[in-house]
C-alpha cells in the first residue's frame, strides 16, 4: 500500500448554494457559511477529520476513496474569530494538510453572471 506524504485540501464555496462559484477556492468566508472541502493524496479508506482554528473546532469527517481523495459538504462553525484561520485535515491524531482562509463579517455581493 502506498503511503502519501503530500496530502492537499482545498475549500470551495458550496456548489449547491453558489452554483457557479463552487469551482473557486475560498479565501474569504463567513461564520456558518456552507462550504465544500476536497482533499487528495491520502491513503484509501483513511478516516479524515476536518477541524478549524487553533482550538480544532470540529467541522466534519470523511473517508478517502480508492484514489485517496475525499469530498465533504459542511458548514463553517459559528463563533469563529474574524481574520485568518486554518482549516485542518487529520488522520488519527496526525495533522496532514491545512488550508488558510479569512473569516469576514460580511462578504461583498457576488457579481452578476
Amino acid at each position: 500500500m502506498a503511503v502519501f506524504t503530500n496530502q492537499t485540501i482545498v475549500v470551495t464555496w458550496e456548489p449547491r448554494k453558489y452554483p457557479f462559484y463552487g469551482c473557486f477556492a475560498v479565501l474569504d468566508a463567513q461564520q456558518g457559511m456552507p462550504v465544500r472541502i476536497k482533499g487528495a493524496g491520502f491513503n484509501p479508506k483513511d478516516q479524515i477529520r476536518i477541524t478549524t482554528c487553533e482550538k480544532d473546532t470540529p467541522v466534519g469527517t470523511a473517508v478517502a476513496n480508492s484514489c485517496g481523495a475525499f469530498e465533504l459538504h459542511a458548514s463553517l462553525p459559528p463563533g469563529l474569530p474574524l481574520g485568518v484561520i486554518s482549516i485542518k485535515a487529520y488522520v488519527g491524531d496526525v495533522l496532514k494538510a491545512v488550508w488558510p482562509m479569512d473569516i469576514v463579517e460580511k462578504l461583498p455581493p457576488l457579481p452578476k453572471v
